[in-house]
């Protein structure tokens, strides 16, 4: 590729919160009982940045608790995993 300015350098992933939001509070719903933080983010796809990022978003919203390396869906969480399958299955 001739005088591609980006050769040889990593194209960044785009960053879109509430999509890894979704992703990580439904991933979740469908474990029930929690899973390893680097199950996690490897299962969708993340570089570690970007899942700290979902991470502490999803702390602060109330939407995940993390003891140690394990993450666990809270009942906020839960509810709003719920309520992402109930629009999708309507498509």
């Amino acid at each position: 590729m001739a005088g591609s300015k980006t050769k040889g350098t990593a194209k960044k992933q785009s960053f879109a919160p509430f999509d890894d939001v979704a992703a990580l509070v439904l991933a979740l719903r469908e474990s029930r009982t929690g899973i390893p933080e680097s199950y996690v983010y490897v299962a969708l796809g993340m570089d570690l940045e970007r899942y700290n990022s979902t991470r502490n978003l999803s702390v602060k919203a109330g939407l995940i608790s993390v003891s140690g390396n394990f993450v666990e869906l809270t009942e906020k969480g839960a509810t709003l995993a719920d309520q992402i399958n109930a629009e999708l299955s309507e498509k």
